[in-house]
C-alpha cells in the first residue's frame, strides 16, 4: 500500500517515513535573532541583547527520559545482559489483547540482534536545537506490539505521540498520523517502521497481531519446509530493530526527493541488508535452516525473473519512487512480485556483496562510513565496486544455475 505522498509502506516487513521532515535550518529561520544597535553619543553603547532561544521549549528528551512519558511502558527502558551492549533504549509498548509470552519473545529476538549489531553513544549523541543547549540522545525505540481488535486505539496514538512528531509546527497532527499509521498496518498485515527524523523524538515499530500472533515452527519442521521460517515473528523483530540501527547512522544526513537516490542507499540495500541481518541473526538462534532459507529465497527470485526479467538490473531498486512504482504497477501489497524484489533479491545481492567483500564490510563499516563518505563512496569502499560496476556483476551472478552461484555465496553462516 501506498499514501502519497508522505508515507511509503514496505508491506511484510518495514515503513519508512519520508515527509514532513524538519530542515536543519528551522531554529535558524524561526527564533528570535539578535539585533546590535547604537545610541548616538560620543561611544555607541551597544543594547543589551538575549540570546537566541529554541522559541517554543524543549520538545527532545534523552531516550531514557521518555518511557515515564508513555501510559503503556515502564519507567526504564527495556534493558537486559544482552540489549544493555548497545545504546539503544528500547521500550515494548503492549496493549490489550497482547500477553507477556509475546512481549517477552520481541525483547529476546530484539537482544539477540542488538548484541550482534549494536549503536554507540557516540552515534545517538545529536546537537540538535530542540534537545536545548546541550547535546541528547536520539536513541528511544518504541515498539508498539497491538491487536487490532482488542487494543483501544485512542490509548496508543496517544502513546505514540509521546515521542513522534513533537515538533510544534506538526504536533497538533499527530493524532490523526498515528490513526493512519495503525489503520495500515492492520488493513496490510505488516509491520513497519519509522525513522527518528528530527521531528520525531525517537524511533517507532508497529507490529499487530496479524504478525506476531504467527506460530513458532519446530526447527525440525523448518527444515522439512524452510518457507516456514520466513514470517517467524522473531525474524520479523529482528529486521525491525536493524532498521532503527541503519537510522541511527543517517538520522544527520539531508533527505533526497523520492525520485534520487536515499541518504542512506539503494531501497535494495535498506531492506536486503535488514533481511540479511535477521536472517542470520534466525539462524544462529536456530529458529530457522540457513541452506534451506536461501534455496527458498533463491526459488523465488528465478521464478519471479522469468516472468519480469527487467527486474533482474538493481538499479531499478534503487530509489523509493521506483519502490512505490513496483507497488502501483505489480504488488499493491507488496505480498508476491514486491516481495520478491524488494526483500528476497535484495538480500540474494547482499549476500553477493558480502561474498566480494566481508560480512562486516558491507553489514557494520558501509553503514559506520555511510555519514562521512555518503552511499556510493561509501558502497565502494566497502565492497571493492562502484554500484554500477557492482550491478553488472551481480546480473552476471543471476545469469549462472542455483549450483554455479552458491559455489561463490557458501551456505554458511560466519
Amino acid at each position: 500500500m501506498f499514501i502519497k505522498p508522505c508515507l511509503v509502506f514496505f508491506i511484510i516487513i518495514s515503513l519508512t517515513i519520508s515527509c514532513d521532515q524538519t530542515d536543519e535550518n528551522y531554529i535558524l529561520e524561526n527564533a528570535a535573532m539578535p539585533v546590535s544597535t547604537s545610541i548616538s553619543t560620543q561611544i555607541a553603547i551597544p543594547t543589551q541583547i538575549s540570546t537566541p532561544m529554541w522559541p517554543y521549549g524543549i520538545t527532545h528528551y534523552d531516550g531514557d527520559l521518555l518511557p515515564r512519558r508513555t501510559y503503556s511502558g515502564g519507567d526504564e527502558c527495556e534493558y537486559n545482559e544482552q540489549l544493555s551492549l548497545t545504546s539503544i533504549c528500547l521500550e515494548i509498548l503492549s496493549y490489550a489483547g497482547v500477553s507477556k509470552k509475546t512481549s517477552d519473545t520481541a525483547v529476546l529476538a530484539i537482544s539477540a540482534i542488538a548484541s550482534r549489531y549494536a549503536n554507540t553513544e557516540k552515534e545517538v549523541t545529536v546537537d540538535w536545537p530542540a534537545f536545548g543547549r546541550t547535546t541528547g540522545k536520539q536513541n528511544y525505540l518504541g515498539f508498539v506490539l497491538w491487536h487490532d481488535f482488542y487494543s483501544d486505539i485512542e490509548f496508543i496514538t496517544t502513546d505514540i505521540c509521546v515521542f513522534m512528531r513533537v515538533l510544534p509546527t506538526i504536533k497538533d497532527s499527530c493524532k490523526d498520523w498515528a490513526n493512519e499509521l495503525l489503520t495500515s498496518n492492520s488493513s496490510t498485515n505488516g509491520a513497519m517502521t519509522g525513522s527518528a527524523w528530527k521531528i520525531h523524538n525517537g524511533s517507532l515499530s508497529v507490529i499487530s497481531n496479524q504478525i506476531w500472533d504467527k506460530k513458532f515452527e519446530s526447527l525440525d519442521n523448518v527444515l522439512e519446509h524452510p518457507k516456514l521460517a520466513y514470517n517467524d515473528p522473531r525474524r520479523i523483530f529482528g529486521h525491525e530493530y536493524f532498521h532503527t540501527y541503519q537510522s541511527i547512522h543517517y538520522i544527520n544526513m539531508p533527505q533526497q526527493p523520492l525520485v534520487a537516490m536515499p541518504s542512506f542507499g539503494p531501497m535494495w540495500l535498506l531492506e536486503g541488508t535488514s533481511e540479511y541481518a535477521s536472517s542470520r541473526i534466525s539462524a544462529l538462534e536456530f529458529w530457522m535452516d540457513w541452506n534451506g532459507h536461501i534455496a527458498y529465497r533463491m526459488d523465488s527470485i528465478n521464478e519471479l525473473l522469468e516472468t519480469k526479467p527487467n527486474y533482474r538490473d538493481l538499479s531499478s531498486i534503487e530509489t523509493m519512487a521506483q519502490v512505490n512504482e513496483i507497488i502501483d504497477t505489480d504488488d499493491v501489497l507488496l505480498i508476491n512480485a514486491g516481495r520478491v524484489l524488494v526483500y528476497d533479491l535484495g538480500f540474494w545481492a547482499v549476500a553477493y556483496a558480502i561474498s566480494i567483500s566481508s560480512h562486516d564490510s558491507v553489514m557494520v563499516k558501509y553503514w559506520d562510513e555511510l555519514l562521512e563518505y555518503g552511499p556510493e563512496k561509501s558502497f565502494e569502499r566497502n565492497v571493492g565496486l562502484t554500484l554500477e560496476e557492482f550491478y553488472s556483476k551481480f546480473s552476471e551472478f543471476l545469469d549462472l544455475d542455483m549450483d554455479q552461484q552458491l559455489t561463490l555465496v557458501p551456505l554458511y553462516i560466519d
